[in-house]
Protein backbone atom coordinates (compact mmCIF):
# COMPACT_ATOMS: atom_id res chain seq x y z
CA UNK A 1 0.00 0.00 0.00
CA UNK A 2 2.92 2.30 0.78
CA UNK A 3 4.30 1.86 -2.72
CA UNK A 4 0.95 2.73 -4.24
CA UNK A 5 0.63 5.77 -2.02
CA UNK A 6 4.04 7.04 -3.08
CA UNK A 7 3.23 6.55 -6.73
CA UNK A 8 -0.07 8.32 -6.32
CA UNK A 9 1.53 11.35 -4.70
CA UNK A 10 4.04 11.65 -7.51
CA UNK A 11 1.37 11.84 -10.19
CA UNK A 12 0.40 15.27 -11.50
CA UNK A 13 -2.38 17.00 -9.66
CA UNK A 14 -5.62 17.40 -11.50
CA UNK A 15 -4.95 21.02 -12.47
CA UNK A 16 -1.20 20.84 -13.05
CA UNK A 17 -1.41 20.86 -16.84
CA UNK A 18 -2.85 24.37 -16.70
CA UNK A 19 0.69 25.67 -17.10
CA UNK A 20 0.89 24.03 -20.51
CA UNK A 21 -2.20 25.62 -22.02
CA UNK A 22 -3.98 28.91 -21.97
CA UNK A 23 -6.56 29.10 -19.21
CA UNK A 24 -9.48 29.88 -21.49
CA UNK A 25 -8.74 26.96 -23.81
CA UNK A 26 -8.44 24.61 -20.85
CA UNK A 27 -11.74 25.74 -19.39
CA UNK A 28 -13.49 25.03 -22.65
CA UNK A 29 -11.82 21.63 -22.92
CA UNK A 30 -12.53 20.85 -19.27
CA UNK A 31 -16.18 21.74 -19.18
CA UNK A 32 -17.47 21.59 -22.72
CA UNK A 33 -20.84 19.90 -22.62
CA UNK A 34 -21.36 16.30 -23.54
CA UNK A 35 -24.15 17.04 -25.97
CA UNK A 36 -21.63 18.90 -28.14
CA UNK A 37 -19.55 15.75 -28.46
CA UNK A 38 -19.97 12.84 -30.77
CA UNK A 39 -21.37 10.01 -28.71
CA UNK A 40 -24.25 10.45 -26.30
CA UNK A 41 -27.11 12.69 -27.38
CA UNK A 42 -28.73 14.60 -24.52
CA UNK A 43 -32.53 15.02 -24.60
CA UNK A 44 -33.63 18.55 -23.80
CA UNK A 45 -35.17 17.43 -20.50
CA UNK A 46 -31.86 15.89 -19.43
CA UNK A 47 -29.99 19.10 -20.25
CA UNK A 48 -32.40 21.08 -18.10
CA UNK A 49 -32.14 18.64 -15.19
CA UNK A 50 -28.33 18.57 -15.28
CA UNK A 51 -28.22 22.32 -14.70
CA UNK A 52 -28.36 21.44 -11.01
CA UNK A 53 -25.77 18.67 -11.03
CA UNK A 54 -23.33 20.79 -8.98
CA UNK A 55 -25.91 21.32 -6.23
CA UNK A 56 -26.59 19.34 -3.06
CA UNK A 57 -30.30 19.61 -3.87
CA UNK A 58 -29.88 17.78 -7.20
CA UNK A 59 -32.90 15.55 -7.87
CA UNK A 60 -31.68 12.27 -9.33
CA UNK A 61 -35.26 11.02 -9.64
CA UNK A 62 -35.99 13.94 -11.97
CA UNK A 63 -32.94 13.00 -14.04
CA UNK A 64 -34.07 9.40 -14.19
CA UNK A 65 -37.49 10.45 -15.45
CA UNK A 66 -36.06 12.94 -17.94
CA UNK A 67 -33.64 10.35 -19.30
CA UNK A 68 -36.15 7.55 -19.70
CA UNK A 69 -34.72 5.66 -16.72
CA UNK A 70 -31.10 6.06 -17.80
CA UNK A 71 -29.91 8.37 -15.03
CA UNK A 72 -26.72 6.41 -14.40
CA UNK A 73 -25.63 6.46 -18.04
CA UNK A 74 -26.06 10.22 -18.31
CA UNK A 75 -24.45 10.86 -14.92
CA UNK A 76 -21.39 8.81 -15.84
CA UNK A 77 -21.03 10.48 -19.22
CA UNK A 78 -21.59 13.94 -17.77
CA UNK A 79 -18.94 13.62 -15.09
CA UNK A 80 -16.40 11.87 -17.29
CA UNK A 81 -16.78 14.83 -19.63
CA UNK A 82 -16.72 17.54 -16.96
CA UNK A 83 -13.54 16.19 -15.43
CA UNK A 84 -12.02 15.66 -18.88
CA UNK A 85 -11.45 11.99 -18.08
CA UNK A 86 -12.35 10.91 -21.61
CA UNK A 87 -9.53 12.97 -23.09
CA UNK A 88 -7.03 12.53 -20.28
CA UNK A 89 -7.22 8.73 -20.24
CA UNK A 90 -8.09 8.26 -23.91
CA UNK A 91 -11.36 6.52 -23.12
CA UNK A 92 -13.22 5.48 -26.29
CA UNK A 93 -16.62 7.15 -26.16
CA UNK A 94 -18.34 4.08 -27.59
CA UNK A 95 -16.81 1.95 -24.83
CA UNK A 96 -17.92 4.37 -22.15
CA UNK A 97 -21.50 4.37 -23.40
CA UNK A 98 -21.59 0.58 -23.76
CA UNK A 99 -20.10 0.14 -20.28
CA UNK A 100 -22.59 2.57 -18.73
CA UNK A 101 -25.50 0.81 -20.42
CA UNK A 102 -24.24 -2.57 -19.20
CA UNK A 103 -24.01 -1.19 -15.67
CA UNK A 104 -27.62 -0.10 -15.90
CA UNK A 105 -28.66 -3.60 -16.96
CA UNK A 106 -26.81 -5.10 -14.00
CA UNK A 107 -28.28 -2.61 -11.56
CA UNK A 108 -31.75 -3.53 -12.83
CA UNK A 109 -31.19 -7.29 -12.67
CA UNK A 110 -32.99 -7.84 -9.37
CA UNK A 111 -35.49 -5.00 -9.69
CA UNK A 112 -34.45 -3.53 -6.36
CA UNK A 113 -36.46 -0.56 -5.08
CA UNK A 114 -33.32 0.96 -3.52
CA UNK A 115 -30.06 -0.60 -4.70
CA UNK A 116 -30.62 0.22 -8.34
CA UNK A 117 -29.22 2.46 -11.08
CA UNK A 118 -30.87 5.55 -9.56
CA UNK A 119 -29.01 4.98 -6.30
CA UNK A 120 -25.76 4.54 -8.25
CA UNK A 121 -26.38 7.80 -10.11
CA UNK A 122 -27.21 9.54 -6.85
CA UNK A 123 -24.04 8.37 -5.11
CA UNK A 124 -21.95 9.33 -8.15
CA UNK A 125 -23.43 12.83 -8.18
CA UNK A 126 -22.92 13.15 -4.42
CA UNK A 127 -19.26 12.18 -4.74
CA UNK A 128 -18.94 14.86 -7.43
CA UNK A 129 -20.53 17.46 -5.16
CA UNK A 130 -18.24 16.60 -2.25
CA UNK A 131 -15.11 16.77 -4.40
CA UNK A 132 -16.28 20.06 -5.89
CA UNK A 133 -17.44 21.96 -2.83
CA UNK A 134 -14.87 20.81 -0.29
CA UNK A 135 -11.99 21.54 -2.64
CA UNK A 136 -10.84 17.91 -2.40
CA UNK A 137 -10.55 17.78 -6.18
CA UNK A 138 -7.58 20.17 -5.85
CA UNK A 139 -5.85 17.59 -3.66
CA UNK A 140 -6.61 14.55 -5.79
CA UNK A 141 -4.66 13.47 -8.84
CA UNK A 142 -6.38 12.95 -12.16
CA UNK A 143 -6.20 9.18 -11.68
CA UNK A 144 -7.74 9.48 -8.23
CA UNK A 145 -10.62 11.54 -9.59
CA UNK A 146 -11.20 8.84 -12.19
CA UNK A 147 -11.15 6.27 -9.39
CA UNK A 148 -13.68 8.26 -7.35
CA UNK A 149 -16.20 8.59 -10.17
CA UNK A 150 -15.67 5.04 -11.39
CA UNK A 151 -15.99 3.48 -7.93
CA UNK A 152 -19.15 5.44 -7.21
CA UNK A 153 -20.72 4.30 -10.46
CA UNK A 154 -20.04 0.59 -9.87
CA UNK A 155 -20.23 0.41 -6.08
CA UNK A 156 -23.51 -1.58 -5.92
CA UNK A 157 -23.46 -3.25 -9.33
CA UNK A 158 -25.69 -6.35 -9.44
CA UNK A 159 -26.81 -5.90 -5.83
CA UNK A 160 -29.17 -8.74 -4.96
CA UNK A 161 -31.41 -6.72 -2.65
CA UNK A 162 -30.43 -8.79 0.37
CA UNK A 163 -27.66 -8.33 2.90
CA UNK A 164 -24.21 -9.85 3.23
CA UNK A 165 -25.35 -11.58 6.38
CA UNK A 166 -28.22 -13.22 4.53
CA UNK A 167 -25.84 -14.50 1.85
CA UNK A 168 -23.50 -15.84 4.51
CA UNK A 169 -26.20 -17.50 6.57
CA UNK A 170 -27.81 -19.11 3.52
CA UNK A 171 -24.41 -20.14 2.12
CA UNK A 172 -25.13 -18.56 -1.24
CA UNK A 173 -22.81 -18.98 -4.20
CA UNK A 174 -21.33 -15.50 -3.80
CA UNK A 175 -20.76 -16.06 -0.08
CA UNK A 176 -18.91 -19.28 -0.87
CA UNK A 177 -16.96 -17.55 -3.64
CA UNK A 178 -15.79 -14.66 -1.44
CA UNK A 179 -15.37 -16.66 1.78
CA UNK A 180 -18.00 -14.65 3.67
CA UNK A 181 -15.88 -11.46 3.45
CA UNK A 182 -17.68 -8.36 2.15
CA UNK A 183 -19.62 -10.68 -0.12
CA UNK A 184 -21.67 -8.19 -2.12
CA UNK A 185 -18.96 -5.53 -2.25
CA UNK A 186 -16.48 -8.00 -3.68
CA UNK A 187 -19.05 -9.05 -6.24
CA UNK A 188 -19.77 -5.45 -7.27
CA UNK A 189 -16.13 -4.84 -8.18
CA UNK A 190 -15.50 -8.23 -9.73
CA UNK A 191 -18.62 -8.19 -11.88
CA UNK A 192 -17.95 -4.65 -13.10
CA UNK A 193 -14.38 -5.52 -14.06
CA UNK A 194 -15.61 -8.61 -15.86
CA UNK A 195 -17.66 -6.33 -18.08
CA UNK A 196 -14.46 -4.64 -19.17
CA UNK A 197 -13.03 -7.92 -20.36
CA UNK A 198 -15.26 -7.36 -23.36
CA UNK A 199 -13.36 -5.13 -25.78
CA UNK A 200 -16.39 -2.99 -26.60
CA UNK A 201 -16.77 -2.08 -22.91
CA UNK A 202 -13.14 -1.74 -21.87
CA UNK A 203 -13.08 1.89 -20.79
CA UNK A 204 -9.62 1.45 -19.26
CA UNK A 205 -8.02 0.02 -22.39
CA UNK A 206 -5.57 2.90 -22.86
CA UNK A 207 -4.35 3.20 -19.28
CA UNK A 208 -0.73 2.38 -18.62
CA UNK A 209 -0.07 -0.76 -16.61
CA UNK A 210 0.87 1.28 -13.57
CA UNK A 211 -2.22 3.47 -13.81
CA UNK A 212 -4.46 0.45 -14.36
CA UNK A 213 -3.08 -1.28 -11.28
CA UNK A 214 -3.19 1.84 -9.10
CA UNK A 215 -6.74 2.57 -10.20
CA UNK A 216 -7.87 -0.98 -9.48
CA UNK A 217 -6.31 -0.91 -6.01
CA UNK A 218 -8.11 2.33 -5.22
CA UNK A 219 -11.45 1.12 -6.59
CA UNK A 220 -11.28 -2.14 -4.65
CA UNK A 221 -10.47 -0.37 -1.39
CA UNK A 222 -13.19 2.23 -1.88
CA UNK A 223 -15.97 -0.17 -2.80
CA UNK A 224 -15.09 -2.60 -0.02
CA UNK A 225 -15.29 0.33 2.39
CA UNK A 226 -19.02 0.59 1.67
CA UNK A 227 -19.56 -2.67 3.59
CA UNK A 228 -21.45 -1.43 6.65
CA UNK A 229 -19.96 -4.18 8.80
CA UNK A 230 -16.70 -2.24 8.69
CA UNK A 231 -18.26 1.15 9.37
CA UNK A 232 -17.23 1.64 12.99
CA UNK A 233 -13.68 0.43 12.41
CA UNK A 234 -13.39 2.78 9.43
CA UNK A 235 -14.60 5.71 11.52
CA UNK A 236 -12.23 4.79 14.34
CA UNK A 237 -9.22 4.53 12.02
CA UNK A 238 -9.79 7.90 10.39
CA UNK A 239 -10.55 9.57 13.69
CA UNK A 240 -7.23 8.29 15.00
CA UNK A 241 -5.50 9.53 11.84
CA UNK A 242 -6.85 13.02 12.43
CA UNK A 243 -4.96 13.11 15.72
CA UNK A 244 -1.65 12.38 14.01
CA UNK A 245 0.60 15.17 12.69
CA UNK A 246 1.14 13.54 9.31
CA UNK A 247 -1.31 13.85 6.44
CA UNK A 248 -4.29 11.58 5.96
CA UNK A 249 -3.99 8.42 3.90
CA UNK A 250 -5.27 9.21 0.42
CA UNK A 251 -7.06 5.93 -0.27
CA UNK A 252 -8.73 5.95 3.14
CA UNK A 253 -9.90 9.52 2.66
CA UNK A 254 -11.34 8.65 -0.74
CA UNK A 255 -13.03 5.64 0.83
CA UNK A 256 -14.62 7.87 3.45
CA UNK A 257 -15.97 10.16 0.73
CA UNK A 258 -17.59 7.25 -1.10
CA UNK A 259 -18.94 5.76 2.12
CA UNK A 260 -20.44 9.11 3.13
CA UNK A 261 -22.01 9.54 -0.30
CA UNK A 262 -23.45 6.02 -0.08
CA UNK A 263 -25.35 6.84 3.13
CA UNK A 264 -26.00 10.50 2.34
CA UNK A 265 -29.74 10.57 1.77
CA UNK A 266 -30.54 11.50 5.42
CA UNK A 267 -28.51 14.66 4.70
CA UNK A 268 -30.58 15.53 1.63
CA UNK A 269 -33.86 17.44 1.51
CA UNK A 270 -36.80 15.78 3.24
CA UNK A 271 -38.49 15.07 -0.07
CA UNK A 272 -35.49 13.10 -1.33
CA UNK A 273 -34.62 11.55 2.02
CA UNK A 274 -38.13 10.28 2.68
CA UNK A 275 -38.39 8.84 -0.81
CA UNK A 276 -35.10 7.01 -0.42
CA UNK A 277 -36.12 5.74 3.01
CA UNK A 278 -39.35 4.27 1.70
CA UNK A 279 -37.47 2.64 -1.16
CA UNK A 280 -34.99 1.11 1.27
CA UNK A 281 -37.73 -0.18 3.54
CA UNK A 282 -39.53 -1.64 0.55
CA UNK A 283 -36.39 -3.44 -0.53
CA UNK A 284 -35.83 -4.91 2.90
CA UNK A 285 -39.38 -6.09 3.19
CA UNK A 286 -40.78 -6.78 -0.26
CA UNK A 287 -38.47 -9.35 -1.80
CA UNK A 288 -41.42 -11.72 -2.02
CA UNK A 289 -40.62 -13.48 -5.25
CA UNK A 290 -37.02 -14.13 -4.26
CA UNK A 291 -38.20 -15.54 -0.96
CA UNK A 292 -40.66 -17.91 -2.57
CA UNK A 293 -38.18 -19.19 -5.12
CA UNK A 294 -35.30 -19.55 -2.71
CA UNK A 295 -36.76 -20.91 0.46
CA UNK A 296 -40.45 -21.74 0.49
CA UNK A 297 -41.20 -25.13 -1.00
CA UNK A 298 -44.84 -25.05 0.09
CA UNK A 299 -45.52 -21.59 -1.28
CA UNK A 300 -48.02 -20.91 1.47
CA UNK A 301 -46.93 -18.59 4.24
CA UNK A 302 -45.53 -16.00 1.84
CA UNK A 303 -48.89 -15.25 0.30
CA UNK A 304 -49.72 -13.22 3.37
CA UNK A 305 -47.03 -10.77 2.34
CA UNK A 306 -49.20 -9.55 -0.51
CA UNK A 307 -51.12 -7.68 2.16
CA UNK A 308 -48.27 -5.20 2.42
CA UNK A 309 -49.76 -3.31 -0.50
CA UNK A 310 -53.19 -2.72 1.03
CA UNK A 311 -54.38 0.39 2.85
CA UNK A 312 -56.14 0.88 6.17
CA UNK A 313 -59.48 0.92 4.38
CA UNK A 314 -59.09 -2.53 2.91
CA UNK A 315 -62.30 -4.49 3.18
CA UNK A 316 -62.28 -7.46 5.53
CA UNK A 317 -63.20 -9.71 2.63
CA UNK A 318 -59.96 -8.83 0.84
CA UNK A 319 -57.93 -9.54 3.96
CA UNK A 320 -59.77 -12.81 4.42
CA UNK A 321 -59.22 -13.82 0.80
CA UNK A 322 -55.48 -13.41 1.19
CA UNK A 323 -55.31 -14.97 4.63
CA UNK A 324 -57.19 -18.08 3.55
CA UNK A 325 -54.33 -18.88 1.19
CA UNK A 326 -52.18 -19.63 4.21
CA UNK A 327 -52.07 -23.35 4.79
CA UNK A 328 -49.72 -23.51 7.74
CA UNK A 329 -50.77 -24.23 11.31
CA UNK A 330 -53.16 -22.17 13.38
CA UNK A 331 -50.34 -20.64 15.37
CA UNK A 332 -48.71 -19.28 12.23
CA UNK A 333 -51.99 -17.84 11.03
CA UNK A 334 -52.59 -16.23 14.38
CA UNK A 335 -49.12 -14.71 14.58
CA UNK A 336 -49.17 -13.37 11.04
CA UNK A 337 -52.49 -11.64 11.55
CA UNK A 338 -51.37 -10.03 14.78
CA UNK A 339 -48.17 -8.80 13.16
CA UNK A 340 -50.03 -7.57 10.13
CA UNK A 341 -52.45 -5.61 12.28
CA UNK A 342 -49.61 -3.99 14.21
CA UNK A 343 -47.81 -2.99 11.03
CA UNK A 344 -50.95 -1.65 9.41
CA UNK A 345 -52.15 0.57 12.22
CA UNK A 346 -48.70 2.10 12.59
CA UNK A 347 -48.94 3.31 8.99
CA UNK A 348 -45.98 1.08 8.24
CA UNK A 349 -47.50 -0.92 5.39
CA UNK A 350 -44.44 -3.01 4.82
CA UNK A 351 -43.83 -6.70 5.18
CA UNK A 352 -40.60 -8.32 6.15
CA UNK A 353 -39.68 -11.17 3.80
CA UNK A 354 -35.95 -11.26 4.49
CA UNK A 355 -36.64 -11.30 8.22
CA UNK A 356 -39.34 -13.91 7.67
CA UNK A 357 -36.96 -16.05 5.65
CA UNK A 358 -34.36 -15.74 8.41
CA UNK A 359 -36.94 -16.74 11.02
CA UNK A 360 -38.01 -19.69 8.87
CA UNK A 361 -34.41 -20.91 8.77
CA UNK A 362 -33.81 -20.27 12.45
CA UNK A 363 -31.28 -17.55 11.66
CA UNK A 364 -30.74 -14.35 13.67
CA UNK A 365 -32.53 -11.32 12.27
CA UNK A 366 -30.55 -8.88 10.15
CA UNK A 367 -30.89 -5.20 11.12
CA UNK A 368 -34.31 -3.75 10.24
CA UNK A 369 -35.66 -7.14 9.21
CA UNK A 370 -37.54 -8.21 12.34
CA UNK A 371 -41.20 -7.40 11.72
CA UNK A 372 -41.87 -7.34 15.44
CA UNK A 373 -39.43 -4.55 16.22
CA UNK A 374 -39.01 -2.40 13.15
CA UNK A 375 -40.45 1.11 13.11
CA UNK A 376 -39.37 3.27 10.21
CA UNK A 377 -39.20 6.63 11.99
CA UNK A 378 -37.36 5.27 15.00
CA UNK A 379 -34.93 3.29 12.87
CA UNK A 380 -34.10 6.40 10.85
CA UNK A 381 -33.49 8.46 13.96
CA UNK A 382 -31.07 5.82 15.19
CA UNK A 383 -29.38 5.59 11.80
CA UNK A 384 -28.88 9.35 11.74
CA UNK A 385 -27.61 9.52 15.32
CA UNK A 386 -25.19 6.61 15.22
CA UNK A 387 -24.14 6.40 11.57
CA UNK A 388 -24.85 9.49 9.46
CA UNK A 389 -23.95 12.34 11.81
CA UNK A 390 -20.61 10.85 12.94
CA UNK A 391 -19.68 10.02 9.34
CA UNK A 392 -20.32 13.49 7.98
CA UNK A 393 -18.71 15.11 11.01
CA UNK A 394 -15.59 13.08 10.30
CA UNK A 395 -15.80 13.92 6.60
CA UNK A 396 -15.82 17.66 7.28
CA UNK A 397 -13.00 17.33 9.82
CA UNK A 398 -10.95 15.39 7.29
CA UNK A 399 -11.51 17.85 4.47
CA UNK A 400 -10.59 20.72 6.77
CA UNK A 401 -7.29 19.06 7.69
CA UNK A 402 -6.50 18.52 4.01
CA UNK A 403 -7.78 21.70 2.38
CA UNK A 404 -7.11 24.47 4.92
CA UNK A 405 -3.31 24.07 4.58
CA UNK A 406 -3.70 24.15 0.79
CA UNK A 407 -5.73 27.34 1.00
CA UNK A 408 -3.22 28.94 3.36
CA UNK A 409 -0.32 27.96 1.13
CA UNK A 410 -2.08 29.16 -2.00
CA UNK A 411 -3.10 32.46 -0.41
CA UNK A 412 0.56 33.46 -0.14
CA UNK A 413 0.88 33.75 -3.91
CA UNK A 414 0.10 37.04 -5.70
CA UNK A 415 -2.33 35.38 -8.07
CA UNK A 416 -4.51 33.80 -5.35
CA UNK A 417 -8.15 34.25 -6.24
CA UNK A 418 -7.25 35.67 -9.62
CA UNK A 419 -6.47 33.86 -12.84
CA UNK A 420 -4.16 31.26 -11.40
CA UNK A 421 -2.76 30.11 -8.12
CA UNK A 422 -0.15 27.42 -7.76
CA UNK A 423 1.96 26.45 -4.79
CA UNK A 424 4.46 23.71 -5.29
CA UNK A 425 2.71 20.47 -6.12
CA UNK A 426 -0.73 21.85 -5.26
CA UNK A 427 -2.34 23.77 -8.06
CA UNK A 428 -5.51 25.79 -7.96
CA UNK A 429 -6.59 27.85 -10.92
CA UNK A 430 -9.56 29.89 -11.97
CA UNK A 431 -9.71 27.62 -14.97
CA UNK A 432 -11.38 25.26 -12.56
CA UNK A 433 -14.43 27.38 -13.21
CA UNK A 434 -17.41 25.75 -14.80
CA UNK A 435 -18.02 27.76 -17.95
CA UNK A 436 -21.25 26.06 -18.98
CA UNK A 437 -22.79 27.27 -22.18
CA UNK A 438 -25.47 26.27 -24.63
CA UNK A 439 -28.84 25.21 -23.32
CA UNK A 440 -27.50 24.30 -19.90
CA UNK A 441 -26.29 27.81 -19.23
CA UNK A 442 -26.93 31.13 -20.87
CA UNK A 443 -23.38 32.30 -20.27
CA UNK A 444 -24.23 34.67 -17.41
CA UNK A 445 -23.45 32.10 -14.71
CA UNK A 446 -19.85 31.10 -14.15
CA UNK A 447 -19.42 29.31 -10.81
CA UNK A 448 -16.00 29.54 -9.21
CA UNK A 449 -14.60 26.25 -7.93
CA UNK A 450 -11.09 27.48 -7.22
CA UNK A 451 -9.49 27.00 -3.81
CA UNK A 452 -10.25 30.64 -3.08
CA UNK A 453 -13.97 29.89 -3.36
CA UNK A 454 -14.01 26.90 -1.00
CA UNK A 455 -16.26 27.54 2.01
CA UNK A 456 -15.95 24.56 4.32
CA UNK A 457 -17.95 26.25 7.06
CA UNK A 458 -20.98 26.65 4.81
CA UNK A 459 -20.55 23.09 3.55
CA UNK A 460 -20.60 21.78 7.11
CA UNK A 461 -23.41 24.00 8.37
CA UNK A 462 -25.64 23.10 5.45
CA UNK A 463 -25.25 19.39 6.18
CA UNK A 464 -25.81 19.83 9.90
CA UNK A 465 -28.96 21.89 9.34
CA UNK A 466 -30.54 19.45 6.88
CA UNK A 467 -29.73 16.40 8.99
CA UNK A 468 -31.23 18.06 12.06
CA UNK A 469 -34.36 19.06 10.17
CA UNK A 470 -34.85 15.52 8.92
CA UNK A 471 -34.33 14.08 12.37
CA UNK A 472 -36.95 16.41 13.79
CA UNK A 473 -39.40 15.32 11.10
CA UNK A 474 -38.81 11.69 12.02
CA UNK A 475 -39.34 12.48 15.70
CA UNK A 476 -42.68 14.05 14.86
CA UNK A 477 -43.68 11.01 12.83
CA UNK A 478 -42.51 8.65 15.57
CA UNK A 479 -44.67 10.48 18.09
CA UNK A 480 -47.64 10.32 15.73
CA UNK A 481 -47.05 6.62 15.13
CA UNK A 482 -46.91 5.91 18.84
CA UNK A 483 -50.08 7.85 19.52
CA UNK A 484 -51.90 6.22 16.67
CA UNK A 485 -50.62 2.81 17.61
CA UNK A 486 -51.87 3.13 21.18
CA UNK A 487 -55.28 4.47 20.22
CA UNK A 488 -56.04 2.18 17.30
CA UNK A 489 -54.24 -1.10 17.85
CA UNK A 490 -56.50 -2.33 20.61
CA UNK A 491 -59.66 -1.86 18.56
CA UNK A 492 -58.22 -3.16 15.30
CA UNK A 493 -56.44 -6.12 16.86
CA UNK A 494 -59.55 -7.07 18.80
CA UNK A 495 -61.49 -7.27 15.54
CA UNK A 496 -58.78 -9.39 13.98
CA UNK A 497 -58.62 -11.71 16.97
CA UNK A 498 -62.39 -12.11 16.95
CA UNK A 499 -62.31 -12.90 13.25
CA UNK A 500 -59.47 -15.40 13.72
CA UNK A 501 -61.33 -17.11 16.54
CA UNK A 502 -64.49 -17.38 14.48
CA UNK A 503 -62.88 -18.45 11.23
CA UNK A 504 -59.96 -20.63 12.20
CA UNK A 505 -59.57 -21.46 15.87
Amino acid sequence: MGMMKKKSEEKPRFRSIVHAVQAGIFVERMYRKSYHMVGLAYPEAVIVTLKDVDKWSFDVFALNEASGEHSLKFMIYELFTRYDLINRFKIPVSCLIAFAEALEVGYSKYKNPYHNLIHAADVTQTVHYIMLHTGIMHWLTELEILAMVFAAAIHDYEHTGTTNNFHIQTRSDVAILYNDRSVLENHHVSAAYRLMQEEEMNVLINLSKDDWRDLRNLVIEMVLSTDMSGHFQQIKNIRNSLQQPEGLDRAKTMSLILHAADISHPAKSWQLHHRWTMALMEEFFLQLNAGVLLLDSNGCIWNMLHLSTVTDGTERSEVEAQAKKITTGKGDRFLLLILFSNVLVCNNRLSFPQGDKEAELGLPFSPLCDRKSTMVAQSQIGFIDFIVEPTFSLLTDSTEKIIIPLIEEASKTPSYGANSTSTGSHVANSSRRSNMKGTVNDGTYSPDYSLASVDLKSFKNNLVDIIQQNKERWKELAAQDKKRFCSVRATWSAKVLTWVAVKWM
